[in-house]
């Protein structure tokens, strides 16, 4: 629970909280009997899960595969079809899961989600401006904008109205916030993350709840004196 805790409060620096539902899928995998998960298991063949790439690479190399390990991509699969899922987004390497959704949804006589998995690409500057105008959301993880005379990592007529710009520099406004406010768009400072890094910190070392309020005062304070 704390760690979704820490997810959200990064997820609503992009999404409206009043309009988003956060849903936790033991309230409908905490239901499900012994009955229930093997009739799901008897949805796939072990064939099927053996075209994941870590499960291949380690049956190939003889390595073993406990089989709980087959029922988390399953479960996964389940939530689609719960939830009703019309757009899914995950990481490369989740592709295995959110196709595992889109058939269960099949199965279940549903309608499959879209489903969106990001791949990291290096792109040169010359690239940047196509790049862009097709973004909703820009984060700069650069040090740029650390040093007050620093400019910024983008040229401002790149951005536009409505963009989402994320910088982690977390001392100062950046010269990109500013250009990104000034352009209309959405803008948010790396305060918040460093906060959170800090909050997790302490619960992990600690094993208490952190005092967020007291810890953001103190951050906000320490802040204004660099």
């Amino acid at each position: 629970m704390l760690n979704a805790e820490t997810y959200k409060a990064q997820l609503f620096k992009v999404l409206d909280e009043e309009k988003t539902e956060v849903r936790f899928n033991s309230e409908w995998l905490g239901k499900l009997g012994a009955a229930d998960v093997i009739k799901l298991a008897a949805t796939h063949t072990v064939a099927r899960m053996l075209e994941r790439d870590d499960f291949n690479k380690r049956f190939s190399n003889s390595q073993p595969i406990a089989i709980h390990e087959f029922l988390y991509p399953l479960m996964q699969g389940y939530d689609s079809v719960v939830l009703k899922a019309d757009v899914e987004l995950g990481g490369t390497d989740q592709k295995f899961n959110l196709l595992m959704g889109r058939e269960l949804q099949k199965h279940f006589k549903q309608i499959p989600a879209l489903d969106r998995h990001t791949k990291l690409k290096f792109i040169g500057y010359k690239e940047m401006p196509s790049i862009i105008r097709g973004c909703h959301l820009l984060v700069n993880a650069t040090p740029m904008g650390m040093k007050e005379n620093d400019g910024s990592v983008i040229d401002k007529d790149l951005l536009y109205k409505g963009l989402y710009v994320y910088d982690v520099v977390y001392n100062r406004q950046t010269q990109l916030i500013k250009d990104a406010r000034e352009k209309g768009g959405i803008a948010k400072e790396g305060l918040g993350m460093l906060l959170y890094q800090g909050v997790r910190s302490f619960e992990i070392f600690t094993g208490k709840t952190a005092p967020i309020e007291i810890m953001r005062q103190a951050l906000n304070e320490t802040v204004n004196k660099l």
